[in-house]
């Protein structure tokens, strides 16, 4: 299934104590530890919309995690978050923004993991109370007899669902 394949490919967030390589003058955005770890792997603030808040709360740039002209143009601002751009092409796109351009520290794409779980096992549900019939080309389930019957419950706009 393609869903499946998809998610085997979902970004994930490292989060770690120790990032090697780190700058030691490096400062975490969230927890404020020098040297210790990058800010998109602090593992004492993990949720986006929480980090969300910290950076309003200390005024930073949500693109680039600093204290940047707000009436000029961040430094990084052509750098597309890293982790939109991974689910960009799959069936999953949805749960990126739409706007690419904030700190992938800030993103929300790895907190939605289990949505997307969520939806490759109620897409399997819907199918088995289906039958066996094919998928066509619109998502629509093809009855032994040829016959379609549109999805209700499941909407298969996230991506052409083909069974192997």
């Amino acid at each position: 299934m393609i869903m499946e394949n998809d998610i085997q490919k979902f970004p994930y967030r490292k989060s770690e104590v120790w990032s090697p390589g780190i700058d030691p003058r490096m400062q975490c955005s969230f927890c404020d530890l020098t040297g210790e770890h990058f800010s998109d792997s602090c593992s004492v603030y993990t949720d986006g919309s929480v980090r969300h808040n910290i950076v309003a709360w200390k005024g930073l740039c949500d693109i680039c995690l600093d204290y940047c002209s707000r009436t000029g143009e961040c430094r990084t601002t052509l750098r597309p978050c890293w982790y939109c751009v991974r689910v960009k092409k799959t069936c999953f796109s949805d749960l990126a923004k739409k706007d690419y351009r904030h700190h992938r520290a800030l993103c929300d794409v790895p907190d939605k993991r289990m949505e997307a779980r969520r939806r490759i096992e109620a897409a399997k549900r819907e199918l088995d109370e289906v039958g066996a019939g094919a998928v066509d080309h619109r998502g629509a389930h093809r009855t032994e007899a040829g016959s379609v019957v549109e999805s209700t419950k499941f909407r298969f706009h996230y991506c052409n669902f083909l069974v192997d």
